[in-house]
């Protein structure tokens, strides 16, 4: 797909089906978009109005290239009202070349869910790399928070090169989900001049075990930011284990614990 400026939303692939999805070995590329506010989407999975059966959304490539749009961007958006039980698998997918964002606001991700029905979600084998934003949106590669009943599965996945403007750089965001597991995966090479995180482990989880990753080279140049391999805000057991984090750097943050491993 190719435009100069649009004041819509924009597509490349759009599903609303109430039944089993398959969503697989596609390769979007949106042309350079000089001017929009509005948010872009990859490939979409949201329906709203009813409910949805599992989800298979594996081998897809995002084509790199420059964008100056300010809106947000999805590269899957996968938010659904599902069935109880119902699976989520997103397996292999991939970004091809350098992508870029050079409009001031607007958060990128790479992968997206929220508030989708109290199901398994399933994010393995991804490459997610070579992403920058140069803006003050966040950026995620992936970010998840489903119903509290929810069960998040994220391993063996990389994550490299993300680059951020001034809003936070994320590699791995879970949230609200009551179990959570979160192996073998490697991130490396996040930076930006907001906060920089690792794994980021939010609110609502019963229990979260994270173990076996290898998260390194995260900087962040802020005056006054933090970088951190490993972060849990809130929930009631937490089993961390056998993760290898290194060389986590603030050079000019004047923060006092401006560095932490895990915290």
């Amino acid at each position: 797909a190719g435009t100069t400026s649009t004041t819509g939303r924009l597509y490349g692939i759009y599903s609303i089906v109430t039944g089993p999805l398959i969503m697989t070995h596609n390769s979007v590329e949106f042309n350079t978009v000089n001017s929009s506010s509005a948010s872009m989407y990859y490939l979409y999975n949201g329906y709203n109005l009813g409910v949805t059966m599992s989800a298979t959304i594996s081998f897809n490539t995002i084509v790199g290239t420059q964008m100056k749009h300010t809106g947000i961007t999805y590269m899957i958006y996968n938010s659904t009202t599902q069935w109880s039980p119902a699976v989520s698998n997103i397996q292999g997918n991939s970004v091809s070349g350098n992508w870029s964002k050079t409009g001031s606001g607007g958060a990128v991700y790479f992968y997206y869910n929220s508030n989708s029905g109290n199901s398994v979600e399933n994010f393995f084998e991804n490459n997610i790399s070579n992403i920058a934003n140069a803006g003050s949106g966040a950026t995620y590669a992936y970010y998840s928070r489903p119903a509290g009943a929810a069960t998040q599965n994220v391993y063996n996945n990389t994550i490299s090169k993300l680059t951020g403007g001034t809003g936070i750089v994320v590699g791995i965001h879970g949230q609200i989900a009551n179990t959570r597991s979160i192996s073998g995966n490697i991130i490396d090479e996040i930076s930006g001049m907001g906060a920089v995180y690792g794994i980021n482990m939010g609110t609502g989880t019963i229990q979260s075990t994270v173990h076996q990753n290898k998260i390194y080279n995260l900087t962040t140049w802020g005056a006054s930011a933090m970088a951190y391999g490993i972060y849990c805000n809130e929930g009631t057991v937490f089993n961390i284990a056998n993760n290898f984090i290194s060389d986590l750097k603030a050079p000019l943050s004047s923060n006092l614990n401006a560095v932490n491993g895990i915290y």
